[in-house]
């Protein structure tokens, strides 16, 4: 579920400084209906951007599963090695891929300390999943894999 309009108002206002108490009178209501439009809004554009990054890697032409513990150097290598292979030019360099999955995936500096799916998408951008998107994106692989099944069966 996307975000409403009035929850994006609502953190707009937030992150311009107002307190809950400003924007309860602005908007006409209390703060307690503030508090949770902030709540939601935020539940909603996790939600999204959820739902964003697994259709990206499902219409990405490679995606690469990774297991914790592998060594953040190697995993950047990887991925690398498999956009060349494809012929995808990366948005970035081996320490630019390094410092994303630093940001994006548990790790303590050197390795993983969870499991990820790395997707490059066409314009050489990544999309990493982890945790409950690795378990929905495989869902969705394996319901394609059996649509592909049936059809050839049928066929």
């Amino acid at each position: 579920m996307e975000p409403t309009d009035k929850q994006l108002l609502v953190l707009l206002l937030r992150s311009m400084g107002l307190n809950l108490s400003e924007i309860a009178n602005i908007l006409g209501t209390s703060r307690q209906n503030v508090h949770s439009m902030i709540k939601r809004g935020l539940r909603n554009i996790k939600k999204y951007e959820n739902m964003y990054k697994l259709m990206k890697a499902c219409t990405s032409k490679v995606q690469l599963e990774f297991e914790a513990n592998e060594m953040l150097s190697n995993v950047a290598f990887k991925i690398m090695e498999a956009a060349d292979e494809i012929g995808i030019k990366l948005r970035g360099n081996e320490q630019d891929i390094v410092s994303y999955l630093k940001f994006e995936v548990e790790n303590n500096g050197r390795e993983l300390l969870e499991p990820c799916i790395v997707a490059i998408t066409d314009e050489g951008r990544l999309v990493i999943l982890t945790k409950d998107s690795m378990k929905e994106f495989s869902k969705i692989k394996d319901k394609a894999s059996k649509l592909i099944s049936i059809y050839k069966k049928a066929k």
